[in-house]
């Protein structure tokens, strides 16, 4: 919700009515961003573009997903600013996305994934957990990794004895972690179940958590991969089958 409280002071005539009507005309409400790295209307036209042509980058039966992406993405930076506020740009470069195989490190356990390079903005990635968390629910696998908590996930004390000197708005307990990890949306990935788990901005901006929007999806089998790659992303997409 958008509130504005107009104030016109003790000049209150029509003509200032007039302008202020002017000026909220020209107000727009925009949809937040929630999908955190991929915003496809905020990056292409400016300082990113792709081919229509898309192509599977990297594909795993087993686990009944693959991962599509144009043929090439272009992109470009913004020059140092001109005097009159005009902005000019590099030249388009362009990248052929590819599939790498990597190590991530969730929950002190080292663990297999994919990243995607040739973005410009990177971060596109699928990590597959390891088994025991197979037959697990949503709750217990994000409870357990702290999902979306960003800094929170490795900053909490055993109780809050344990804070000594350290201010009280940035010491907390994994519980009071958990009691602000939120499900931001719900969606499928072909047959699978995918949900897209956060942390409460209240208390991510005070603990200065940085917490990110990160997918928890049951995958084949019962098991769970974690993903910062939309299903219905315009670049970038992660597929089940």
């Amino acid at each position: 919700m958008l509130v504005i409280q107009y104030n016109p002071g003790i000049d209150n005539n029509q003509n200032n009515l007039d302008k202020f009507k002017s000026f909220i005309s020209t107000v727009q409400v925009i949809e937040p961003n929630l999908q955190g790295i991929e915003r496809s209307d905020q990056t292409k036209n400016e300082i990113e573009r792709w081919s229509s042509i898309r192509k599977t980058i990297w594909e795993q039966p087993d686990l009944g997903f693959r991962i599509t992406a144009p043929e090439w993405v272009e992109s470009r930076v913004p020059k140092p600013r001109k005097d009159d506020g005009t902005v000019e740009y590099t030249e388009w470069s362009r990248t052929y996305p590819e599939a790498e195989t990597t190590k991530f490190n969730y929950g002190g356990e080292e663990t297999d994934g994919i990243v995607v390079k040739g973005l410009l903005f990177g971060g596109a990635h699928i990590v597959f957990l390891n088994s025991k968390y197979n037959g697990k629910t949503f709750n217990d696998v994000a409870n357990s990794l702290l999902l979306g908590a960003g800094n929170c996930s490795v900053g909490w004390k055993n109780s809050k004895s344990e804070c000594g000197d350290i201010h009280p708005d940035y010491c907390y307990t994994k519980e009071e972690v958990i009691q602000n990890l939120v499900v931001r949306k719900t969606s499928k990935f072909g047959p699978y179940t995918g949900q897209l788990r956060g942390i409460r901005a209240s208390f991510s901006q005070k603990r200065d958590c940085r917490g990110e929007n990160i997918w928890i999806i049951k995958a084949k089998n019962g098991q769970f991969v974690i993903s910062t790659i939309y299903p219905d992303s315009e670049k970038i997409r992660l597929e089940g089958f």
